[in-house]
């Protein structure tokens, strides 16, 4: 099966790709989906599965890219390692008006790890909710409780670095401290990491299961 590529361009002028696997006849119903922290349309391994078998239920699948894919794209000066997480307004309101505008008239929103957390805020904040019928939660992502726990494991606070370097006008940089910090895994600029980790960010109320305790897997 072929997947055509298809752009489309954020309200800042960012460049989006992605892959659509259309359904055959009326255009009905579409899953768009947004991947996790540094990963790109083409590095979800189980995309294959949703193109090849969505489509046949009538339902046609976009995986999608945004500015937080990869770590760096120095063109656009996007990547996970500079993305603003409130910025991902931007990115899936550009990825549903594409949707609308090509005619489909039921948009499920997917998305993945960081993507959870992302959908989950664009649909207090979006500007095309009534738009979407549902969401779909992959890998349920708690990003800014998980950075706090794994922090704790740091040989030092790269919080203090990114406040410095900010203080200096110096966002862009790169922590140093702690190479990788974002997760364990992600290089960070100090202003990146001062928007998704600083106490009452945006990020930590996405989905804020940090704060709860305990959890009942109890129907009521």
């Amino acid at each position: 099966m072929k997947y055509p590529i298809v752009k489309t361009v954020t309200s800042d002028q960012i460049e989006l790709f992605g892959f659509l696997a259309e359904a055959g006849g009326e255009k009905d119903a579409i899953l768009i989906h947004i991947h996790g922290t540094s990963s790109s349309f083409y590095c979800e391994e189980y995309a294959r599965l949703f193109a090849e078998e969505f489509p046949a239920l009538g339902v046609a699948t976009l995986f999608t890219n945004n500015r937080g894919s990869h770590v760096m794209e120095a063109w656009q000066n996007t990547g996970a390692a500079l993305e603003m997480f409130e910025d991902c307004l931007l990115d899936i309101d550009a990825w549903v008006r594409l949707a609308i505008e090509d005619g489909y008239r039921r948009i499920f929103l997917q998305g993945h790890s960081l993507g959870t957390e992302k959908i989950v805020y664009s649909m207090n904040r979006g500007k095309f909710t009534e738009k979407v019928v549902a969401v779909i939660l992959l890998g349920v992502s708690d990003s800014f409780g998980n950075q706090a726990r794994i922090a704790r494991t740091f040989p030092a606070d790269p919080m203090k670095e990114a406040r410095r370097l900010v203080d200096e006008g110096k966002g862009e940089q790169f922590l140093t401290s702690v190479w990788r910090p974002h997760g364990g895994g992600v290089p960070q600029s100090a202003a990146s990491y001062l928007n998704f980790f600083s106490p009452g960010s945006k990020l930590s109320e996405a989905l804020p299961l940090h704060r709860a305790r305990t959890f009942s897997t109890t129907a009521k």
